[in-house]
């Protein structure tokens, strides 16, 4: 009962939500944030160094184009204690206007 009810907390990730994309230790930071882009996604913020991938997803195939080009897996991005603390990435955002990616 326990495995189930981890295994749906991490996998069970409802459409139109926040997910976490994790990529293998090879594929940098700044590829992780052009696949999840070109899939058809916003990035929210990144974690543990570039392999794990915040996103708000645009499409309904936005799992199936990214694991196409080399995530090894879409979950619930909560399932992890929220995949890092994203301490580096928020307080080294450069000062400016925002940027719409679409």
């Amino acid at each position: 009962m326990i495995i189930s009810v981890a295994f749906l907390t991490i996998f069970n990730v409802p459409k139109h939500s926040l997910v976490a994309v994790v990529f293998p230790p090879w594929v940098s930071e700044e590829r992780a944030f052009q696949l999840v882009v070109e899939a058809d996604a916003s990035v929210v913020r990144l974690g543990l160094s570039g392999q794990i991938v915040v996103a708000k997803p645009h499409s309904v195939e936005f799992e199936n184009k990214i694991k196409h080009v080399g995530a090894w897996a879409v979950v619930n991005p909560l399932a992890f204690g929220g995949c890092g603390s994203g301490k580096r990435e928020t307080k080294d955002l450069p000062q400016g206007p925002l940027v719409a990616l679409k």
